[in-house]
């Protein structure tokens, strides 16, 4: 009864389309979370994401979740959690996709998460990191540890927005750096970010992260473009 009055004061609404959600759902609708346009990459090791990647690391998997397009709802849920603060878009964002990964037999023996990191000048000013918020979600669904502290960003960059492709692996060459590569020597990692368009930030973290002994690293993204 009290849920319900609160209900009328403060409806709950669909983030996308504004409707009433049910019980059930949270942050967006039934009909919102249909329409989303998977990708279904976590079914093919083979995908764009993986063959874009494997050429220059040897990674053990590679997917996004969802396609990325300008003016579609995947833009507007990832506007609303980076740009306006609702964090529990990415937590929801996180744990749909975590719940794909878990049958992903290939990922079964992951020994920890890694979020992309901000640089700590671009952390204070978001006042979170979005790649963290997103892990917390996959990790409440896979039961993995999440650790924001090995894999660190020494270098603030200039934002990647409108830059070519070849610019983008320009602008983020070698500004990353695993604290004690000791640490994941013969570990399973994987690597999450929120929206692979060149692959240029994952791909320096790879750098990174290979630079520990026998380490295997998956990565997986919430979007892709399209």
């Amino acid at each position: 009864m009290f849920i319900d009055c609160i209900n009328l004061i403060y409806p709950n609404l669909c983030c996308l389309c504004g409707v009433s959600l049910s019980r059930i759902d949270t942050q967006w609708c039934l009909t919102c979370d249909l329409s989303l346009p998977r990708t279904f990459q976590w079914d093919e090791l083979e995908n764009v994401i993986f063959n874009s990647l494997k050429g220059e690391w040897p990674i053990t998997f590679a997917s996004s979740y969802v396609f990325f397009k300008k003016g579609n709802n995947v833009q507007n849920l990832m506007n609303l959690f980076k740009y306006k603060g609702e964090k529990e878009i990415g937590l929801k964002l996180g744990a749909c996709y975590g719940q794909e990964l878990k049958s992903i037999d290939i990922l079964k023996d992951l020994d920890l998460i890694i979020p992309v990191p901000l640089h700590p000048a671009k952390l204070l000013k978001r006042g979170f990191n979005q790649a963290e918020i997103l892990s917390n979600g996959i990790s409440s669904e896979l039961g993995v540890e999440v650790s924001s502290d090995i894999l660190v960003r020494n270098v603030k960059n200039v934002t990647q927005t409108k830059k070519s492709r070849y610019d983008r692996w320009l602008n983020v060459d070698k500004i990353f750096e695993l604290k004690q590569p000791t640490l994941l020597n013969n570990k399973h990692i994987l690597l999450v970010d929120d929206v692979f368009t060149t692959g240029a930030t994952v791909g320096s973290c790879l750098s990174a992260l290979f630079s520990a002994n026998n380490i295997r690293v998956s990565v997986v993204t919430i979007a892709c473009a399209d």
